[in-house]
């Protein structure tokens, strides 16, 4: 995408925030760093950074909203990661991605 899309990083701190708009297209984020968050997946515990990202993105039926809270490990990746997308508050997607095994 362009402009280049920052979606974590491994400097993430409480309170971070940081908003991106596609250059040619109606599309717009804004991440937040809520602050450490434990999270348990079938690959084990661990302690990461929960973030929250709320999007839209301007189609011709009507506002798509875009919803997801991803919990980063560093040194992992992400572990978990919830999303839903709605039109007018109809929900049309729930994902839940999980981390079910990690090798070194």
């Amino acid at each position: 995408m362009q402009p280049e899309q920052k979606r974590i990083s491994a400097t993430l701190r409480p309170g971070t925030f940081w908003d991106w708009r596609a250059k040619d297209a109606p599309i717009k984020f804004h991440y937040s760093v809520v602050g450490p968050g434990a999270v348990d997946v079938l690959a084990g515990h661990y302690q990461g950074i929960h973030l929250t990202t709320a999007g839209t993105v301007q189609a011709p039926f009507g506002k798509v909203d875009i919803r997801q809270e991803t919990w980063f490990v560093p040194g992992v990746g992400i572990a978990k990661q919830e999303a839903d997308t709605s039109v007018q508050r109809h929900k049309l997607s729930g994902v839940l991605l999980t981390l079910e095994k990690l090798e070194k």
